[in-house]
């Protein structure tokens, strides 16, 4: 149940937030009036070592799209942590008496957890009832930013529902029945609460590398938005690539965090932020597939591309996609035989159809130029 719930709420695409996010994407997302594509690409590939592969207007600024997702990605783990959790804390500022009743609020204080679902409701709803509540005689009162399900739209009332039920079905095979936890106040939400609260439950979401994985695997822009609002914006996730991964101001424009709107980087320097992430991943001993897509191998934009037998697995990217504006973009690291790892962007402004296949054919170029593929299952990892 629990991966169906979470495969499910990954491809919602409804986006509420709490800030106006998205005035500036509104704004440059209208639709145009028709007319002819003038096709144009920027494309970038070198080895670790900086043997350039491929390079095409490397240096032209393209809107990358959701490839933006990688500087989002790369700020996240640099501002908040790879290892950090978003704690949702059930806390109460009463006591329960012999019949089960707490005598005053039940508090829900959030830390803005983007991923948390219907089946984290249900787990703090059984934790409530093993602290041996069964009725909250004042209000229920979330904190804001909370998100629940991919939207903050009535996140707390849609809560209360979830521990007031008394069934829950699992696949429609069998059905669970939990005694309800009554309500007799409102459901309120704050930006925050006052004086000296108790403890009952503290849920905590998944690392933060995790969370970024399943970002980028489906490119979710709710997730990606909301990162970005924690991490302060699109200007703090522009300035780290400026400040970290050494991108000059005329390289990179960031005005999203999801990709959404007139972002703009180069092909180059696509290349490097790729490399940073890299870099940045081994230093902690992990791999760039535990944050990005492996084409042909993880559910999401990458599945049913790069997906033949003789090159499965061997290309680990982030896709890009405005369709009204025909931007498509690719960008990543390919595992050749000959020349090891190489670090890739194909960053397109043209029909998204016709882009994808451009980007498959240069993908298959490069890996004809570097002595074919190496499967990632094959790769051997030396820090």
């Amino acid at each position: 149940m629990k991966k169906l719930l979470i495969s499910l709420a990954l491809l919602i695409s409804v986006i509420t937030l709490p800030i106006d996010s998205f005035a500036v994407i509104r704004k440059s997302t209208k639709r145009s009036r028709a007319k002819a594509v003038k096709a144009e690409m920027g494309v970038y590939a070198e080895t670790l070592k900086g043997e350039t592969i491929v390079s095409n207007n490397e240096d032209r600024r393209f809107n990358p799209a959701s490839v933006i997702k990688v500087a989002t990605s790369i700020a996240a783990m640099r501002i908040m942590g790879h290892d950090y959790r978003f704690k949702t804390t059930v806390q109460t500022d009463a006591t329960i008496d012999s019949s089960g009743l707490l005598t005053g609020n039940l508090y829900i204080v959030s830390s803005g957890d983007p991923v948390f679902f219907t089946e984290h409701a249900f787990l703090i709803s059984e934790k409530i009832r093993e602290a041996g509540i069964k009725a909250v005689q004042g209000d229920l009162v979330v904190t804001n930013p909370f998100y629940f399900n991919f939207s903050s739209s009535h996140a707390g009332d849609r809560l209360r529902a979830i521990l007031e039920r008394t069934e829950v079905e699992d696949n429609g095979l069998t059905t669970y029945h939990y005694p309800p936890i009554t309500f007799y106040g409102n459901t309120r939400l704050e930006q925050s609460v006052k004086g000296e609260l108790f403890t009952l439950y503290t849920h905590y979401s998944k690392p933060m590398i995790e969370i970024l994985k399943s970002m980028n695997d489906y490119s979710n822009n709710f997730i990606a938005e909301v990162i970005g609002y924690h991490l302060g914006g699109s200007d703090v996730i522009e300035k780290c690539l400026i400040d970290n991964v050494g991108l000059s101001p005329a390289e990179v424009r960031v005005v999203s965090s999801s990709g959404l709107g007139q972002n703009a980087i180069t092909a180059r320097a696509s290349t490097k932020m790729v490399r940073h992430l890299y870099y940045t991943l081994s230093s902690i001993n992990k791999r760039i597939d535990e944050i990005l897509p492996v084409a042909g191998v993880d559910n999401g934009t990458l599945l049913d591309r790069f997906n033949q037998s003789t090159i499965r697995g061997s290309v680990v990217g982030k896709t890009g996609t405005l369709a009204m504006q025909h931007v498509s973009t690719l960008v990543g690291v390919i595992y050749t035989k000959d020349k090891g790892v190489v670090l890739f962007a194909i960053l397109n402004h043209d029909l998204v159809h016709k882009a994808r296949i451009k980007q498959d054919e240069i993908v298959n170029q490069i890996l004809e130029k570097c002595g074919g593929a190496l499967p990632l299952s094959l790769v051997s990892y030396k820090r």
